[in-house]
């Protein structure tokens, strides 16, 4: 086994051994699986009513939600939105990370939309496990977005910057489950109109959101692919303005 604080193999023999009878919320770790019987988590509520339903009530802590789409439809804008909402509601800043867009970019996108700028921290992910072990550090956020799985291409193979993504995306769910920070995974599209990288994401994430947009239309209809916390194989529609999607 490898050791989660410092990476070694092999040397986890003592730590295995103290682990047995933790618990999470009360429950051994080691216990029946009926001793969940009755535990409950809080879904982290957006306050966006359509998001908040595509969700079946909003995140749930822990989990990792894929949006994908092609460009210009509103993954960005919605996962702006829904970070500033949640961390309004925990207390708790949000933390954006981002290697398309610079620092700049994502505060006049947060400005335009009229969310407040204090509430974000930002940082480029290109080494998570550094910004992970920080972030633990100086205080859990709220919610986490990655925008985007595509920031993880290596031009030089294309292999390489498939296995970069994956890495990088179990590095992330790993991380979120732990902590029980929800994540949110910003997504492009392939040529087929599905998850760019393969279907490897799309069987990792505990939620996906499809997003179109309507020719000629400010109507984004956002299909919930999947949700293994909900309903799915359902769509809701929001429409694109100045200060956002409503």
């Amino acid at each position: 086994a490898q050791c989660p604080q410092c990476r070694a193999w092999n040397t986890c023999a003592a730590c295995e051994a103290g682990a047995k009878g933790s618990t999470v919320n009360g429950v051994p770790l080691d216990g029946p699986l009926n001793a969940w019987d009755g535990v409950q988590f809080d879904r982290v509520r957006t306050g966006i009513p359509q998001l908040d339903e595509a969700l079946s009530g909003g995140f749930v802590p822990g989990t990792s939600t894929i949006f994908f789409g092609e460009k210009n439809c509103g993954k960005t804008t919605l996962a702006l939105q829904a970070a500033f909402w949640v961390a309004v509601r925990l207390r708790r800043h949000a933390l954006y990370l981002s290697n398309e867009q610079a620092a700049v970019e994502i505060n006049a996108a947060a400005k335009r939309l009229e969310l407040g700028t204090g509430y974000f921290r930002f940082a480029n992910p290109a080494d998570l496990q550094t910004i992970y072990g920080s972030a633990a550090r100086v205080g859990l956020p709220s919610i986490v977005v990655i925008d985007s799985l595509q920031a993880f291409d290596d031009c030089q193979s294309q292999k390489r910057g498939e296995n970069r993504r994956k890495q990088a995306f179990i590095d992330g769910r790993n991380w979120g489950q732990k902590t029980g920070v929800p994540m949110i995974w910003v997504s492009q599209v392939n040529a087929d109109a599905k998850i760019k990288g393969g279907p490897f994401f799309g069987h990792e994430a505990n939620a996906i959101l499809k997003f179109r947009q309507r020719q000629g239309s400010d109507v984004r209809e956002i299909y919930v692919d999947k949700n293994r916390s909900g309903k799915a194989q359902f769509s809701i529609n929001m429409t694109m303005t100045a200060k956002g999607l409503v």
